[in-house]
């Protein structure tokens, strides 16, 4: 599953990549942001790309296929925490316990929950 959401509020784009062969992910590499990525051989991994346009973009590859299990949702929160982390970053918000953290504790429940339903309630878009 190659698939993308934009959280609307931030104009920030994040693309889901899920149990796809190295072909197609060098493949959506190359297509989208016209560049080669080494990809990891762990697990999972969050890169933060510039678009066309010069505005940030995360891209979240779950390599392998994740379950309905412990390890899998916690692949799925770590991932999700890069991607706010990078979101945050992106809008010039730093983390600060004292005055915003909760602001990136929603933001990292909104995207952990649609990514968490993307990986298990959807099939691909491109």
């Amino acid at each position: 599953m190659i698939t993308h959401f934009d959280i609307d509020i931030y104009a920030y784009r994040v693309h889901v990549i899920h149990n796809v062969t190295d072909a197609q992910f060098v493949k959506y590499f190359s297509d989208t942001f016209q560049c080669e990525v080494e990809r990891c051989n762990c697990g999972a991994s969050v890169w933060q790309m510039e678009n066309r346009s010069g505005r940030k973009e995360s891209i979240i590859d779950f390599k392998n296929k994740l379950i309905r299990d412990g390890w899998s949702l916690n692949t799925i929160v770590h991932e999700c925490e890069h991607v706010t982390f990078d979101i945050m970053e992106y809008i010039g918000m730093e983390l600060d316990y004292k005055t915003n953290h909760e602001a990136f504790c929603y933001l990292m429940g909104h995207v952990t929950e649609i990514v968490y339903k993307l990986i298990y309630n959807k099939e691909s878009k491109k």
